[in-house]
């Protein structure tokens, strides 16, 4: 048993209370990460795949850029008693910011203010977006997180980062490259699914599984390495 937080600033909304449900694949994915192994859950929303992947014992780095998620995330670890550690033991660690190509500071613009909200836009310029309103995060590269990671562990990742998955692979270099890597779960955005195909390909990655459903509507679509 679990313990998810609700919107208490919204009239009781609750969203993402059930957000493996909609999507079985993603869980499955977590499911088959064997005991013991890193998970990096990026883009990671309220934490509902991170709480998963935490009580199963995984080693789980969350990423999450947007304040009001992170700030859910972190209650929901809390009232499982996950905030630093999982019940076996296991890293638990949440870190407010996005992954790109390389680390720095970049814009993001926020569409929807609400806990649980998504299709939020990395980068660009201040005056570029047209949502609720714009904020500056610290960005960070994949490989710089991996280089400080225990070497003898096993990775996994899921990335959900709403069209900023390219960007994301491009500071993953070294990841893509290491054994020590052994699944990617990725979204893919139709902006640039082709190009984070192309990416995976030339890095020497397989195709595993895709998907395009969910509840018998056409999504996105997303894949599995």
């Amino acid at each position: 048993e679990m313990f998810a937080a609700s919107d208490a600033h919204n009239s009781g909304d609750k969203w993402r209370t059930h957000a493996c449900a909609k999507e079985p694949w993603t869980v499955g994915f977590i499911e088959a990460i064997p005991q013991g192994a890193h998970f990096i859950d990026i883009g990671s929303n309220v934490g509902s795949y991170t709480l998963l992947a935490v009580a199963r014992g995984l080693n789980t780095i969350s990423i999450e850029p947007f304040y009001a998620n992170h700030y859910m995330q972190k209650e929901n670890l809390r009232l499982n008693g996950w905030l630093t550690q999982g019940p076996q033991n296991n890293v638990c660690e949440v870190i407010l910011g996005a992954l790109s190509a390389q680390s720095g500071r970049a814009f993001f613009h926020i569409g929807d203010p609400r806990f649980g909200s998504s299709s939020h836009s990395l980068g660009g310029q201040m005056n570029q977006t047209q949502g609720f309103h714009t904020d500056r995060v610290a960005t960070f590269a994949l490989d710089e997180i991996f280089a400080i990671c225990p070497p003898q562990s096993q990775f996994y990742a899921k990335i959900d980062v709403d069209g900023g998955e390219l960007g994301v692979l491009q500071g993953a270099g070294k990841c893509l490259a290491s054994p020590a890597w052994q699944g990617w779960m990725i979204e893919l955005n139709v902006q640039h699914d082709q190009a984070v195909l192309d990416l995976m390909k030339e890095a020497g990655w397989k195709i595993a599984a895709q998907y395009n459903m969910r509840d018998g509507r056409e999504i996105g679509g997303g894949v599995y390495y």
